[in-house]
């Protein structure tokens, strides 16, 4: 796939008030987020390195003991195995990741 349109790409949710589409590259995902109002992704850690950036809306990151709410244009990095989860705000939210290396099929596993 060369060339695609982000409404032609499936939407999965993989956790109440979660929508997810995935684009993948052979060392490359890109994903798009969509957060329903105060909808939450809950601390979890997985191989990859990740760069969110907040398209709309608010969410508070949490990465490692760190915590910050980010609006649009925040931008969150992530290190491999490192322990995060993020909350939208009351509005929702959209957000950008990229991640590498790639895991395909993508599994979202959180941790407590």
């Amino acid at each position: 796939m060369v060339f695609s349109n982000l409404s032609d790409i499936p939407r999965e949710e993989i956790l109440p008030g979660i929508l997810i589409r995935h684009i993948y590259l052979k060392s490359t995902l890109v994903s798009i987020i969509e957060y329903a109002p105060d909808a939450v992704i809950p601390l979890h850690r997985h191989l990859h390195e990740q760069i969110s950036l907040v398209l709309e809306g608010e969410v508070e990151e949490t990465v490692g003991k760190e915590k910050k709410k980010m609006g649009v244009g925040g931008v969150v990095s992530v290190a491999s195995n490192i322990l995060h989860s993020s909350k939208a705000g009351k509005k929702g939210a959209k957000v950008l990741c990229a991640a590498s290396p790639v895991t395909k099929p993508y599994k979202f596993e959180p941790e407590e």
